[in-house]
C-alpha cells in the first residue's frame, strides 16, 4: 500500500469518526513504513491537526459541537500537551530507551482504546455510577479527561478520539453527534 493512500484512508475514517488519527497512523506508519516512532509520533500529530482542521471547519459550520464542553476539555489539555513532552524528553531514564518506551505505550494504549470503545455501554455505566458516587460535575471531569488525553497524545498521538467521545458519551444532555463534533474541534 502506497503512503498516499494509507493517507487518504485513514483521513476519510478520521474525518467521519473523529477516531483514528493516532491509532492508525502512528502504528501504521511504524509497522507498515518502518517509520521510527518518534517520527511517527510527530507526522501523525502533524496529520491530525490538518484531518481535524478540515473536519472542524465542517462541525462548526453545522453546529455540531458543545462549546462549553469543548471548553473545559481544551483547558485540561493544553497545559498537559505542552507540559508533558518536556517531562518525558527531560527524563534521563527514558532518553536512552525513547523510541522503545513510545512503542510499548502506544501499543498499550491502542489496546486501551480498543478495549473501551468494544465495552462502550458498560464503560459508561460505570463512569456514570463513579461520578455520581464521587459527586463531581460535568466541567471538572471534562478538564480532567482534557489533561489526561492531552498528556497521553502530546507523547503517543493515539487516543484523542476515542477516549474524549467516550468521555462525552457519559453526558445524556450531549447528541452523539454533537459528541463527534466536539471530540473533533
Amino acid at each position: 500500500m502506497s503512503l498516499s493512500l494509507f493517507g487518504f484512508l485513514g483521513s476519510f475514517l478520521v474525518g467521519l469518526t473523529g477516531i483514528g488519527a493516532g491509532s492508525i497512523f502512528t502504528p501504521g506508519l511504524i509497522l507498515l513504513f518502518g517509520v521510527s516512532p518518534v517520527e511517527a509520533v510527530g507526522v501523525s500529530l502533524a496529520h491530525s491537526f490538518i484531518v481535524k482542521l478540515t473536519g472542524s471547519t465542517v462541525h462548526f459550520k453545522r453546529g455540531n459541537f458543545d462549546s462549553n464542553h469543548l471548553k473545559w476539555l481544551v483547558w485540561g489539555a493544553v497545559p498537559a500537551a505542552l507540559i508533558f513532552p518536556f517531562l518525558v524528553s527531560s527524563n534521563a531514564i527514558l532518553k536512552n530507551e525513547l523510541a522503545s518506551f513510545l512503542q510499548q505505550l502506544i501499543g498499550v494504549l491502542i489496546i486501551f482504546a480498543v478495549f473501551t470503545s468494544l465495552f462502550q455501554e458498560k464503560v459508561i455505566g460505570w463512569l456514570k455510577a463513579f461520578i455520581k458516587k464521587v459527586n463531581l460535575n460535568v466541567n471538572t471531569i471534562l478538564f480532567a479527561i482534557g489533561f489526561f488525553v492531552g498528556a497521553i497524545v502530546s507523547v503517543t498521538s493515539v487516543g484523542s478520539g476515542p477516549l474524549v467521545l467516550l468521555g462525552l458519551l457519559f453526558i445524556p444532555s450531549l447528541p452523539s453527534k454533537k459528541a463527534v463534533g466536539t471530540t473533533i474541534m
